[in-house]
């Protein structure tokens, strides 16, 4: 899972062995082959017209793929897993509140480049942030971007596309979840990095992640179908939708980039 190792004393052996099965349940159930299958939302509601104009659909070959945030009239904040092995003439990035409507309310938009964090480790999902730019711009409302000292704390609200319940755990239990039609959103505490880890170990929460999620009760998260979706705390952007072990499950909140973390890398990949 990782290419740095670290000493395991005796005492903490099973500890680990059973965090790095976490993991690969977790980078299982959550990569990105073509198919929608990353992160959604669970436990939210409808989003209402024009409450999150920042927020967009990545489709690929049609078909939705993942989500994204508009941070300028031709940029688009997502997961780096999204566009991973992809092309820009394959990417297309999606306004409006349904993925079905047509008319003056969706804005569609080519993708010209696409600028991956050049530190991405796929298995890791670490660095797992990337920027769209656009060929035309967007009318839609721009997010705000967090300071790069700021550690954001209290609750945040993710936004996104994904299916609204977990169907599946496995690849090859895949039941066919295609998502919501329409924009979802649910608003859910940050954690800290301590109770993350107490549900995925300490080698799998890393510099550059934060984690939201109800932590004892679940309930309400992304799930498959929402990475590169917008963690927000009124119009500003903290988190990237990026993985974690099923959906809404106690003690495994969703795990997001931190985009204050990233605050310098995304500046001079959008100037």
């Amino acid at each position: 899972m990782t290419e740095t190792h670290h000493p395991i004393t005796q005492g903490d052996s099973l500890r680990r062995v059973l965090a790095t099965l976490t993991g690969l349940a977790c980078t299982l159930a959550l990569a990105l082959t073509g198919m929608p299958d990353a992160r959604a939302i669970v436990g939210g509601s409808p989003a209402a017209a024009g409450r999150f104009p920042f927020a967009v659909s990545v489709p690929k070959a049609g078909k939705h793929l993942c989500g994204g945030t508009v941070i300028g009239a031709r940029s688009i904040l997502t997961a780096a897993q999204c566009v991973d092995g992809a092309t820009a003439g394959q990417l297309r990035v999606r306004a409006g509140l349904r993925l079905d409507a047509t008319g003056p309310a969706t804005q569609i938009a080519e993708v010209a480049q696409i600028v991956s964090h050049p530190d991405y480790r796929p298995k890791r999902k670490l660095n797992d942030i990337a920027v769209l730019k656009l060929t035309t711009p967007l009318k839609a409302k721009p997010a705000t971007l967090p300071n790069a000292d700021r550690t954001p704390t209290g609750k945040a609200i993710v936004a996104g596309w994904g299916a609204t319940t977990e169907q599946y755990t496995l690849p090859e239990h895949r039941t066919g979840e295609s998502g919501s039609s329409v924009l979802r959103w649910t608003e859910i505490p940050l954690t800290t990095d301590a109770q993350c880890k107490t549900g995925y170990g300490n080698n799998f929460i890393l510099p550059g992640m934060i984690c939201a999620g109800n932590h004892s009760v679940g309930g309400k998260d992304a799930c498959h179908g929402d990475a590169g979706s917008p963690l927000v705390q009124g119009t500003t952007v903290i988190g990237i939708a990026s993985w974690g072990h099923g959906c809404a499950r106690p003690n495994h909140p969703g795990v997001y980039s931190a985009v204050s973390y990233f605050r310098s890398w995304i500046d001079t990949n959008t100037t």
